[in-house]
């Protein structure tokens, strides 16, 4: 009886959540209005900019210490070279030739020895020579490359401070219309309110307590920053559920695609208690028939989706078109769990 229970209580809280959106599959991937498309544009650029810093800096680091290492290794190879260069003389200028070889050896195997002493002696002592040259061309070239890469480095820091600048500038104009939409919903709420009778400060049933959340203003925080702030919040959110953990990748997509991050992180509360029950593999968010093949591209393509089909933030429009049918309470729920986060 206590089993069979269990497994009602799972199927009924299933069917809650799976029951209460209805996203419309058209929206998924919709085609970004131009705002978005200038926003996912300097992100992209950002983030691109932003790799190539890192990998110049590696590689500088890298010619760095090879420069220091030739610098270090090049006055001990020059006095090697300078032995192997007073051998090669000795052996030129001191009767070391053919001829010699032949006159002073007692046998023919005599001579042999003699013969592949020299070649041996004169063949490691071109080497250190010739390693020293190698070692000196070496260094050089690093110079000239780490210069390059410094230069480069520069450019790429002005590019990513550019489309830095422009994403914050587009951000900034997204937060402040969604703080001008959430305003003029609570006015609208308020004023319902009095026409209904109701004590001013209280909302009707509708959407109760509308706005539940204030825009996050991200418009002026680059994404390194972003993602340290929202990432451990999230995964406080979402710990002991499936979800657990993808702070990073929520924070992330949502610095890319200029949401609030945490739109879809309450989402997929309302439609899946943050991914245990999904109707679909890794669809936590009640997307239709769609299936992800794993919580990075599913994450991403929501977030996505999210800032092209219902816009920054949670608002009525987006709730009634994300769930139709019941769209006051979806939209109650999510503006409640993003307060939670």
């Amino acid at each position: 009886m206590a089993v069979f229970s269990a497994i009602a209580a799972a199927a009924l809280l299933f069917c809650c959540h799976a029951s209460l959106a209805y996203a419309e599959t058209d929206n998924i991937d919709a085609a970004p209005s131009e705002l978005q498309q200038s926003i996912e544009e300097s992100s992209a650029a950002y983030n691109k900019a932003s790799a190539e810093i890192e990998a110049l800096e590696q590689h500088i680091a890298e010619n760095t210490a090879r420069i220091a290492e030739l610098e270090e290794k090049i006055p001990v190879q020059r006095e090697k070279s300078a032995a192997a260069m007073r051998v090669l003389y000795k052996m030129n200028s001191g009767g070391y030739s053919l001829v010699n070889a032949v006159i002073e050896s007692g046998s023919f195997k005599e001579f042999l020895d003699r013969i592949s002493y020299m070649t041996r002696v004169q063949n490691r002592s071109l080497q250190e020579i010739v390693q020293l040259t190698a070692m000196q061309e070496e260094l050089e070239a690093t110079r000239v490359e780490l210069e390059r890469q410094r230069e480069e480095a520069l450019k790429e820091q002005q590019a990513a401070k550019d489309a830095l600048d422009e994403a914050m500038a587009i951000r900034q104009q997204v937060i402040e219309a969604a703080a001008r939409e959430a305003a003029e919903q609570a006015a609208r709420e308020e004023e319902q309110s009095q026409a209904e009778g109701q004590p001013e400060g209280e909302a009707s049933d509708s959407t109760s307590g509308a706005p539940a959340v204030d825009p996050v203003n991200s418009g002026n925080t680059d994404r390194d920053t972003f993602i340290a702030e929202w990432a451990p919040r999230i995964d406080a959110y979402m710990a002991g559920y499936p979800l657990a953990g993808y702070g990073s990748v929520f924070a992330a997509a949502a610095w890319d695609y200029g949401v609030d991050p945490r739109f879809s992180p309450a989402i997929s509360w309302v439609e899946s208690s943050k991914g245990l029950y999904c109707y679909r593999s890794f669809n936590a968010w009640g997307w239709g028939g769609i299936s992800w093949s794993s919580w990075e591209e599913a994450i991403d393509a929501h977030v996505r989706g999210l800032a092209r089909g219902y816009g920054y933030t949670v608002s009525e429009a987006g709730a009634k078109k994300y769930c139709p049918p019941n769209w006051e309470h979806w939209y109650n729920t999510v503006c409640a769990e993003m307060g939670k986060i």
